[in-house]
């Protein structure tokens, strides 16, 4: 289960957050998204360390995004739209590497897709809840009102208590 967690702080929490900023900095998101989609190929290398076959076709298709990006930085001449360019190659690695926690979370814990994805999320949803709180962001505005800070975060683990028993199996 440590490995649907990780994956989740890795790629939701750290890897769309730099995503984000990266947008921001970048000039928009057809440079960020680009920039940031790089983790395809630094999947593909992570992958290989988990014992993936690396075939022919998988690298020359990682090899190919690499002039596309070169190209697209080279357009951002701003200190603000190279430090996107940077928040972008952040976003990736920490993509790449929370996607691979998914295949150690596998092999580890031997948990069904589902459960893999709910801790992922239940893990990132009470990060990014509790980093909000002390910024200072009212996430819980609107017609639910402060209600929803406490029943929200506890709604994917009502719902993990529920499907957990079942088996994919199962539910066909």
């Amino acid at each position: 289960m440590w490995g649907g967690s990780l994956s989740g702080l890795l790629s939701l929490v750290i890897g769309d957050s730099l995503y984000l900023f990266s947008i921001n900095y970048s000039g928009g998101v057809s440079i960020a998204a680009p920039v940031s989609y790089t983790y395809i190929p630094l999947t593909v290398v992570f992958a290989v360390f988990l014992g993936e076959q690396l075939t022919i076709t998988k690298l020359l298709a990682s090899i190919l995004l690499i002039p596309g990006v070169y190209l697209l930085s080279r357009s951002g001449s701003s200190r603000r739209e190279i430090k996107g360019l940077f928040l972008g190659l952040g976003a990736a690695l920490a993509w790449a590497a929370g996607q691979s926690m998914i295949k150690v979370a596998d092999i580890t814990g031997g948990l069904n897709p589902i459960s893999i994805a709910f801790t992922r999320v239940a893990a990132a949803g009470i990060v990014l809840l509790v980093i909000n709180y002390f910024m200072g962001n009212n996430i819980a505005g609107g017609p639910l009102e402060g209600r929803c800070v406490v029943t929200c975060p506890l709604l994917p683990y009502l719902t993990w208590a529920l499907a957990l028993p079942y088996s994919p199996s199962q539910w066909i």
